[in-house]
């Protein structure tokens, strides 16, 4: 979104620095977890192979040597270390970083209610209008409460158009949300 943006001229070329460091930070993480996967399935003699194969017998029984076996970590995506207004009483699957979670909505399903666009969304709450960000009404249901409210009645998130959360408020004035969307397009 961010080489559409300056590629169209809706932004300044400056900001292709936030997506440079995003991209280097995705690519370091993918590349220690690779290193790690692979080192647990060819391990070296030593430590390295005593210990691989202890975690194998633990997984047996041991819910956290599960987690060392299950080659399905190099699918979760990463967490960019974002900038954003953060109310940390929110879940954390939903922080600012993280790739927004997905819930039911309706018939449908909420990641494909965003993206693509900058996206306001309130939960539980009414959703203000501010330039620059679409507005979207999310439908209160037990996975949305369990990944985007926790314990709080209500929350406003702000999305970017590849769908990473890049602000969240349970209280907040129209002039942060305003000054978090104007922040996007600096390289927030």
């Amino acid at each position: 979104w961010r080489l559409a943006a300056v590629g169209q001229g809706r932004a300044q070329p400056p900001l292709l620095e936030a997506y440079n460091s995003e991209r280097v930070f995705g690519a370091d993480e993918n590349i220690a977890s690779s290193t790690r996967t692979t080192k647990f399935m060819t391990p070296a003699d030593g430590w390295e192979r005593t210990m691989r194969d202890q975690m194998l017998r633990l997984a047996t029984t041991s819910p956290f040597a599960r987690a060392w076996v299950n080659s399905g970590r190099l699918s979760v995506p990463c967490v960019y270390p974002c900038s954003g207004d953060d109310d940390i009483s929110l879940p954390a699957v939903s922080r600012p970083g993280a790739v927004a979670p997905d819930a039911p909505q309706g018939a449908g399903w909420l990641i494909d209610r965003i993206g693509g666009r900058v996206t306001l969304m309130g939960i539980g709450r009414a959703v203000p209008d501010i330039a620059g960000a679409e507005t979207l009404a999310v439908e209160v249901n037990g996975l949305v409460r369990s990944r985007y409210l926790g314990d709080a009645a209500a929350a406003l998130y702000l999305v970017r158009p590849d769908q990473v959360v890049a602000a969240r408020w349970a209280e907040c004035s129209e002039a942060a949300i305003r000054e978090a969307v104007a922040a996007l397009w600096q390289g927030g």
